[in-house]
This record gives structure tokens, C-alpha cells and sequence, in this order.
């Protein structure tokens, strides 16, 4: 671009206007025809009116990113303790958090020896039952293990060749929400063979 052209918009707003109000009285100087001149007089104030639009936009932009920052320094500290006291209940417990999504759940990422190349797991919880569904060949059979509430140890689940399996169990002592961890190892010839990470989940009642 010529090194007369503004590089900011403030000044290609005002150098906009200076043709516009100094371009009719030089055009016969400069042998341009009356259309002519009208017709850069129209662009002008084209150029002119789309720079006051995006101005507007973005002050429009700044005040709602404003009114955002506002709102949030009220909700936030509200909401926080609204948590706070919610936690503070007798009945609440980590896996309601976890529905709640105000506990922050840790799980064990696979590891790299895993069997993630041949086992895709997806797990989906809803009220009173958690789906799995594994991406696998037909052929494959995986082993399921669970460990829930307050039990120490994992115990075998089910073995299933299928894609999918619905833990539909529920909950211990009719619990309203409950935290349940499963893991998955592939079986061939009879032996698991490589397992996966740790998923946890929450489940209602």
C-alpha cells in the first residue's frame, strides 16, 4: 500500500472525509466529470459509513465483554458459596459433587502398553445405570472390573464379547448418587493379556 494510505482507522477516517469535502472542489480542476465526482462522493460516504459501523460494533463489543466481567464478579462469589454451603450437608458425598460437576474427578490415563489400539471405550452414566460400549472387534472379548463406593479392592464384573454392557446394579443402600470405577483387559487364549486406565464415573439413583 502507498505510504500515504493511514495505517489506523481513526485517520483513514478523517483523510476519508478530507477528500470527500475537498475532492468536488479540485475535480474540474483535474478534468473529472460531474458523475464522476458524484460518483466518489458516494463511495466516500460509503467508505466513511462502514467504518462508523465497525466502530459501533465494537464498542458494542467492549461494553458486553464489560457487562460479562461485571455479571461474573457477582455470580461467581454467590455461586461459590451456594457450593460451599452445599457441601457443608449431611448427605452430601464426593460422587455428589461429581454429578453436580463440583468435585474434580482424577482418573488414571491409559498407559502407552495399554491396548488402546485395538479397545475404544465410551462411558456414558445416566440415572441408575452406566453403558459402556466398547469400539472392537467382534471377536475380542474384554473382562470388566468394578469397584464402587467404598470397596477397596476391583472384582470381576463380567466378560462379554458384545460392544456394549449396561451395569444397571443399584446403588449400595439406595445411596443418591454413587462413585463407581471400572477398568478393562482384553483376553486371548484365556489369559488378559494388557489392561486399560482407571474410568470414573457418578451415578444416580
Amino acid at each position: 500500500m502507498p505510504s500515504y494510505f493511514p495505517a489506523k482507522e481513526s485517520e483513514r477516517r478523517e483523510w476519508y472525509l478530507s477528500l470527500q469535502t475537498n475532492f468536488p472542489s479540485l475535480a474540474n480542476l483535474l478534468s473529472i466529470s460531474p458523475q464522476e465526482t458524484a460518483d466518489w462522493d458516494a463511495k466516500f460516504r460509503k467508505f466513511l459509513a462502514h467504518i462508523d459501523s465497525v466502530s459501533q460494533k465494537e464498542r458494542e463489543l467492549e461494553n458486553t465483554h464489560s457487562e460479562r466481567d461485571e455479571y461474573r464478579e457477582e455470580q461467581m462469589p454467590l455461586l461459590h458459596q451456594a457450593i460451599k454451603h452445599w457441601k457443608s450437608h449431611a448427605n452430601y458425598t464426593k460422587a455428589v459433587g461429581e454429578l453436580l460437576n463440583i468435585e474434580t474427578v482424577v482418573s488414571v490415563k491409559t498407559p502407552k502398553s495399554s491396548s488402546a489400539r485395538t479397545l475404544d471405550v465410551s462411558i456414558t452414566a445416566e440415572v441408575q445405570k452406566v453403558t459402556l460400549k466398547f469400539k472392537k472387534s467382534k471377536t475380542l472379548m474384554v473382562a470388566i472390573y468394578s469397584r464402587r463406593a467404598n470397596e477397596t479392592e476391583f472384582s470381576l464384573l463380567r466378560q462379554i464379547l458384545t460392544n456394549t454392557f449396561e451395569d444397571r446394579r443399584p446403588n449400595f443402600n439406595n445411596a443418591a448418587a454413587e462413585r463407581r470405577e471400572y477398568y478393562f483387559t482384553i483376553i486371548k487364549n484365556d489369559e488378559e493379556i494388557d489392561r486399560s486406565g482407571v474410568y470414573t464415573v457418578a451415578v444416580a439413583q
